[in-house]
């Protein structure tokens, strides 16, 4: 079986632009998500789904916040010719990413 390589879209910044929204399942998630294409796997319960983000654009980065509390399994791709940075703030139970399980205070690129 051959498997299809994703291609993400260029970055698309809007100066000033700012988002704040809360979702509660896959299609609400992905609809604010412009510059980032969600393929989720599996859904884990309770509050499967379910999160808060926010996203300001600069002129040249765009600043992203979000909480999860519930779970899920998915694979996201970020914008091409784009560097991504995160900040693991709290993480209950277990969270990993790829085979790294993640931790409190954990920085990636």
């Amino acid at each position: 079986m051959k498997q299809n390589k994703h291609t993400p879209e260029p970055l698309v910044l809007e100066k000033g632009y700012f988002l704040e929204k809360h979702y509660d399942n896959y299609e609400m998630m992905e609809e604010s998500a412009k510059n980032w294409t969600f393929h989720c796997t599996y859904q884990l319960k309770p509050n499967a789904l379910s999160g808060y983000h926010s996203i300001l654009q600069l002129d040249s980065m765009q600043l992203s916040h979000g909480k999860r509390p519930g779970g899920m399994m998915h694979n996201v791709h970020a914008a091409l010719d784009t560097v991504s940075v995160s900040v693991i703030v709290a993480c209950r139970d277990k969270a990993c990413f790829h085979r790294t399980k993640l931790e409190v205070r954990d920085i990636m690129f």
